[in-house]
């Protein structure tokens, strides 16, 4: 499995906290997308959540299986998410 497109779209938000920083769509082996992974940032870290119903957030309708799987998606989103906000700024 190889993402071979991610596009970010920040959020553009001027309430404090600002805990959502942006959403990414993602193309995974040319096949197959998935819209609207958030980026999201706490305390600690930059982090991505994955869709889920607006009425039962608790259970995200999209999970990758396994966290080697998680890891590689939310690096190549969040790596894509520092570049284009460094181009920004």
């Amino acid at each position: 499995m190889t993402i071979t497109d991610i596009v970010i779209e920040p959020e553009f938000q001027n309430a404090k906290p600002k805990r959502r920083l942006a959403k990414a769509h993602i193309v995974i082996d040319n096949v197959l997308r998935i819209n609207d992974i958030m980026i999201l940032k706490n305390n600690k870290r930059i982090f991505v959540e994955f869709p889920c119903h607006k009425r039962d957030s608790a259970h995200p309708y999209i999970v990758p299986l396994n966290q080697s799987t998680r890891t590689y998606i939310e690096k190549e989103i969040i790596s894509k998410y520092l570049n284009e906000r460094t181009k920004i700024l």
